[in-house]
């Protein structure tokens, strides 16, 4: 058994040796996984929905639906999941792959929004239109 005294620099009084993974640099060995891959993956099919969807009118309302849908919860986990390396709660290892699945998915989201606007707006002038 290790005795501490007051000399001792692994003395748990509340000094920086106590909390090693405080410091700078460090990080928590039972920090949650990165979903990085994941949510790449997420935003990258995100993203060609949103391609098909604005360059196949005839698929629009599906894949702007799918594009619109998938972009978002992307976007949404990446962020929660950023915020957590910010806050030292998920291993920051994916911050890369984290970033490029936000922007994918925003991306995604967006084309998949213009797409959907666009097969409304043309829907409507074929039904109104005489």
């Amino acid at each position: 058994m290790h005795l501490f005294n007051e000399w001792d620099d692994d003395a748990p009084d509340g000094r920086e040796e106590d909390r090693p993974w405080e410091r700078p640099g460090v990080v928590r060995r039972d920090c949650e996984p990165h979903r990085g891959p994941l949510l790449r993956a997420v935003g990258m099919a995100s993203l060609t929905f949103g391609i098909v969807a604005v360059l196949c009118c005839a698929l629009a309302p599906v894949a702007g639906s799918a594009a619109l849908g998938l972009g978002l919860t992307a976007s949404i986990l990446a962020r929660r999941d950023l915020q957590g390396m910010r806050w030292g709660r998920v291993d920051p290892e994916g911050r890369g792959p984290t970033m490029d699945a936000l922007q994918r998915g925003r991306s995604g989201a967006i084309l998949g929004a213009v797409a959907l606007a666009a097969f409304g707006a043309l829907a409507v002038l074929v039904l109104v239109a005489p």
